[in-house]
């Protein structure tokens, strides 16, 4: 039973399923990386500071590393690389609106308002993200 056919048929068709196979692994990987890239690229690299007095440890992290640290969390604490703190490091945000600018901690989930101008950051982003 089973396909019937030559050798050589059988080989032209696993070829055939190779290619096809092949063809929309392409296509997802690629429209995968154009989803991912057009809001985290335009980002800048993210940095993060210890809130533990007696550290204080700042570093930053591209959007791909941080990606790899967190998961899928969405808090914003990390463990420190420096005292070893367990979450005791937070996000530094720069309001990227030219006429604020500040840097803040951000203390919590989604945190979309700037504490010093009062404008929405979420907003800011949708604006400017490639299209």
């Amino acid at each position: 039973m089973g396909f019937v056919g030559d050798k050589r048929d059988k080989v032209k068709l696993a070829a055939l399923i190779v290619v096809v196979i092949g063809a929309v692994a392409g296509l997802v990987l690629s429209w995968t990386n154009s989803a991912n890239s057009s809001s985290i690229d335009e980002r800048p690299d993210s940095l993060y500071r210890c809130t533990r007095d007696e550290c204080g440890y700042e570093w930053s992290m591209n959007n791909h590393e941080v990606r790899l640290a967190k998961g899928p969390s969405l808090d914003p604490r990390m463990d420190c690389p420096e005292c070893k703190g367990v979450k005791a490091a937070t996000l530094v945000k720069t309001c990227p609106y030219e006429d604020c600018g500040k840097t803040y901690l951000q203390t919590g989930e989604g945190v979309r308002i700037c504490p010093e101008c009062g404008q929405d950051i979420g907003e800011w982003y949708r604006g400017h993200s490639a299209k």
